[in-house]
């Protein structure tokens, strides 16, 4: 019994470093546990079932570089929210090979940055959320101080450089043996640097942007596996594929 808190484990990349795909270093991603559910919160969605199982969503976070043509040509289909989705179907001796054929189709023709492959355990109708991202390192930059003077100052230390959160909450099955699953996607990725008044240059403090991404799937446990491509840039995207089974007994 999971105690109402959802649980988040992280596991290594586990493709292969001389494979299509480019990887990013151990050091360079950082996810925290899953943030238990605040009694605020659990008051205001419907209480879980004590007696329902636990489920467990296995997670393929990515980015990519590349023309919208090459989703298309990967089984990818533009919803009518302009997001585009992928839908596969699975069993439990191919979940792991569906992840890495839809990685390996999409890195034919775009560059894949493979940045997270976490899991969740949640019951439902109880949220879960997954954090990851990287923290500054103490980037310098210029800030005007009047006068036609400057001072040099440090990005503070630690302060989030990118981040990425998933908040979810599935549903009980469907008469037609579906959850619905609510995925909420937040992204604050940088974006330039600010203005510095009397220089030309971009040498001012680090900004970033902030976008989000709220989608319902239907998803029948451990036979389909799916994924959501969201425009993060020109040519970029931010790949979220996952599946979802039973805990074994």
């Amino acid at each position: 019994m999971l105690n109402g808190i959802s649980r988040l484990l992280l596991l290594g990349i586990v493709l292969s470093s001389t494979g299509p795909f480019h990887l990013l270093q151990a050091d360079e991603a950082q996810a925290t546990s899953v943030r238990p559910v605040s009694d605020n919160e659990q008051s205001q969605t419907a209480s879980a079932d004590e007696t329902s199982e636990p489920i467990r969503f296995q997670f393929v976070l990515a980015e990519l570089q590349g023309e919208t043509k090459a989703l298309q040509s990967a089984g990818f289909v533009t919803a009518p929210s302009g997001l585009m989705r992928y839908k596969a179907r699975i069993d439990s001796s191919t979940s792991d090979s569906k992840f890495s054929e839809l990685l390996r189709g999409l890195a034919g023709s775009m560059v894949v940055t493979v940045k997270s492959r976490p899991q969740v355990i949640a019951l439902a109708d109880q949220h879960a959320e997954i954090q990851f991202g990287s923290v500054s390192k103490g980037n310098e930059y210029l800030a005007n101080i009047g006068e036609n003077r400057y001072e040099r100052r440090t990005v503070e230390e630690g302060r989030p450089a990118w981040n990425t959160c998933i908040r979810m909450l599935h549903s009980h099955c469907d008469h037609e043996g579906r959850r619905k699953i609510h995925l909420e996607t937040t992204m604050t990725q940088p974006d330039g640097r600010a203005p510095v008044a009397g220089l030309n240059l971009e040498v001012g403090e680090p900004i970033s942007t902030t976008q989000m991404v709220d989608t319902t799937i239907y998803q029948t446990i451990g036979e389909e596996m799916d994924a959501i491509a969201m425009i993060t840039g020109p040519n970029r995207y931010f790949l979220v594929a996952f599946n979802s089974n039973f805990l074994p007994e």
